[in-house]
């Protein structure tokens, strides 16, 4: 390998380098290459997905006193990198884990009223048609008699667009 390198320019570094073997995996980019019976998933890795919600809890958390659309504006921009990055691999489950570890989060979108279970329908959420899937949205009056609707994004494909 050193050989390899070499030819190309590049310098092997063995305190950078770790070598394992297949079955055990790697984390590169974000991604975790694991082989699991004879076929290689591309998932993304633990750690980015813990550093993904760190990220978004403080945004939720630094903007408490921000109102809904700003909050929203600031949110979508980091949820649909992420989604989008992570839409060529095997990400379905994780989209879904991070949809379901969110909600609690954003109760703050609607001033807290929302539960964790979807019990209450705070003034920030709607049931959205024809899946009757909960969504966060607001209303954002920008002229006399002009508004426009503005929905946070879920990662597993509900919602892509801010109206």
């Amino acid at each position: 390998m050193v050989e390899f390198l070499a030819e190309r320019g590049l310098i092997h570094s063995p305190e950078k380098t770790k070598t394992t073997h297949i079955r055990d995996g790697a984390d590169f980019l974000g991604w975790n290459l694991r082989k699991y019976n004879g076929k290689l998933p591309i998932k993304p890795s633990k750690v980015n997905i813990r550093a993904h919600l760190a990220k978004l809890r403080e945004v939720v958390k630094t903007n408490k006193t921000t109102n809904q659309v700003n909050l929203i504006g600031l949110l979508n921009p980091i949820l649909r990198e992420w989604a989008n990055y992570h839409s060529h691999v095997v990400a379905k489950k994780v989209f879904n884990k991070i949809d379901s570890e969110a909600w609690p989060m954003q109760s703050a979108l609607d001033g807290g009223t929302a539960s964790a279970q979807g019990n209450m329908v705070g003034q920030g959420q709607k049931f959205q048609s024809p899946r009757i899937a909960r969504v966060f949205s607001t209303v954002e009056k920008y002229a006399i008699s002009k508004a426009r609707e503005c929905t946070l994004l879920k990662e597993s494909g509900g919602q892509h667009l801010c109206l």
